[in-house]
Formats: C-alpha cells, sequence, structure tokens
C-alpha cells in the first residue's frame, strides 16, 4: 500500500504544483509513511474529542476540531 499511496500523493502534487521532481521509490515510501501517521494522528484526536463530548462514534465536528488542533489553526 505505501507505494500506491506514495504515487496517489504525488499525483494531487502535481495537479496543485507545476515543477514537481519525480521521486523515487524510498521517498515515495517515507511520504507516504508520513501521510499514513498524520491520519492516525488525526482519527485518534477525533476519537478523544468524540470520547470527551461523550459520543461513542466521531462526528464531522470531531474530525475538523481534530484537524484544527493537528494543524495548530
Amino acid at each position: 500500500m505505501g507505494f500506491e499511496c506514495g504515487q496517489y500523493l504525488i499525483e494531487e502534487w502535481r495537479k496543485c504544483c507545476e515543477h514537481v521532481e519525480e521521486p523515487n521509490d524510498s521517498e515515495k515510501l517515507i511520504l507516504s509513511c508520513g501521510f499514513q501517521e498524520l491520519l492516525r494522528k488525526l482519527v485518534l484526536e477525533a476519537q478523544n474529542n468524540a470520547r470527551r463530548d461523550g459520543f461513542s462514534e466521531v462526528k464531522p465536528g470531531h474530525l475538523e476540531a481534530a484537524l484544527e488542533d493537528l494543524l495548530h489553526i
């Protein structure tokens, strides 16, 4: 999954930026791992927010708050 995720991220990045060089496989894997770690932190923070608010499931507001916390907005 790592290489596929890394390739997807590169393709999306290219849609936003003109000059994105082709990364090697190691760089794609590092990019993918970093992205997956950010997602993991986002989901865990959203779960904590939901529990704090007395919910057993994560609501959109919990994800939004978790993203703001993660990005320090």
